[in-house]
């Protein structure tokens, strides 16, 4: 507010060219009151701009402090045509540098997510990958968390693969509907409950579900069976009878 001094000397400068308002000379102090409250406003309101600009700016570089101490470059890669002959013949070196430089991407992408404690290992996923234009590198956490940066794809939050997992209930579900596909009988499936069970992988996203039952066989014989289910958080299912 040490401006104000000035702003009245400006206003009363001001204020003998401004007409009286009737036959009373006391709106010319009401006009000057206006201007002074004017001026007032429009400073303080363009200090307020500048003081949230800067505490976002603060805000900001707590934030990049913070994740700069979850990981080191010592945890990437080094690609050398010697240790890795498959991948340089395949990418050239120009397609290696471009891969180098998508781990970085990933190291820090990772880094970003509260979810990831610290990075501890970064690389190239050679299966998530298609030459020449999609380049994917995946990050894992010490807590188990993983992630995937792909160079093709515009994202502004780092999603771990356990947040893209389908529910458990979802899981449980679709291994259900497929073990009665598999049946002679479909409608003789009994599902043993406490014979059953359901994981999440917290790495892959994958949730694993084993079903125990009871079903009739081609005879006409009920028989005991178990039966593993893998669903992938991106909604495929295989299924197996281990028992």
């Amino acid at each position: 507010m040490h401006y104000i001094p000035f702003l009245l000397i400006v206003a009363f400068i001001f204020a003998p060219k401004l007409p009286y308002i009737g036959k009373s000379k006391s709106p010319r102090l009401v006009v000057v009151g206006l201007m002074v409250l004017s001026l007032l406003f429009t400073m303080s309101t363009g200090e307020s701009d500048k003081g949230a600009a800067s505490i976002e700016a603060l805000k900001e570089k707590a934030v990049n402090a913070t994740v700069a101490t979850k990981y080191s470059e010592s945890v990437l890669v080094d690609y050398t045509e010697k240790s890795f002959p498959k991948l340089f013949a395949q990418w050239g070196k120009d397609g290696v540098a471009r891969i180098k430089e998508n781990d970085k991407k990933a190291l820090e992408y990772a880094a970003s997510s509260n979810r990831c404690d610290k990075v501890e290992y970064v690389a190239f996923s050679d299966k998530e990958s298609v030459y020449p234009n999609r380049i994917v590198s995946f990050a894992d956490c010490e807590n188990g968390e993983r992630f995937y940066y792909d160079d093709s794809k515009d994202v502004k939050y780092a999603v771990a693969e356990s947040e893209k997992a389908v529910t458990e209930g979802s899981a449980y579900s679709v291994c259900k509907d497929m073990v009665r596909s598999e049946l002679n009988y479909p409608s003789t499936l009994d599902v043993r409950l406490l014979d059953s069970r359901i994981n999440k992988n917290q790495t892959t996203g994958n949730v694993v579900v084993v079903l125990g039952f009871n079903a009739k066989n081609g005879f006409g014989v009920q028989e005991e069976h178990k039966a593993r289910c893998v669903v992938t958080n991106n909604g495929e299912a295989e299924i197996a009878l281990i028992e």
